[in-house]
């Protein structure tokens, strides 16, 4: 747990340091890498490169957070995503960290929407799990 910290503040820093035209967000995903749903907050490192942390809760079963990293590929507000993160959790009967990727279709306008619809499979110790999301929030 003290790597995870360790390494968002690294990643807060650099993203507060940074000057980057792409546009951060905010906003709720259901499925994706939070596995039901997660709160997520998107932070611009360099022009087309975001770095993204989330949270899920689950009363009397998980809770769990999600950080990982994304290349967008495109044009103004219509982007690919291409991503991998890490996902922890904790819960009664679940405990670890697995490795999650996203591939899909992102729009953010800044100061406006933000969407995306991705595949998000997950991998453990056992093998490769397609899984989903969709992503609405606010860009800045």
């Amino acid at each position: 747990m003290r790597v995870v910290s360790c390494t968002v503040a690294i990643f807060a820093c650099m993203a507060a340091l940074s000057h980057a035209q792409t546009a951060g967000a905010v906003y709720a995903e259901l499925a994706g890498p939070g596995y039901f749903y997660s709160v997520n907050a998107e932070l611009p490192m360099a022009e087309g490169l975001t770095v993204r942390f989330g949270g899920t809760l689950v009363p009397a079963w998980f809770v769990g957070g999600v950080v990982g990293i994304n290349k967008l590929i495109g044009r103004e507000n219509h982007n690919l995503a291409l991503g991998m993160g890490l996902i922890v959790r904790k819960g009664s009967d679940v405990d670890g960290a697995n490795a999650s990727a996203t591939i899909g279709y992102r729009y953010a306008r800044p100061g406006g929407l933000f969407f995306q619809l991705a595949a998000t499979p997950i991998f453990d110790s056992h093998g490769v799990y397609p899984w989903a999301g969709i992503s609405i929030g606010k860009a800045y």
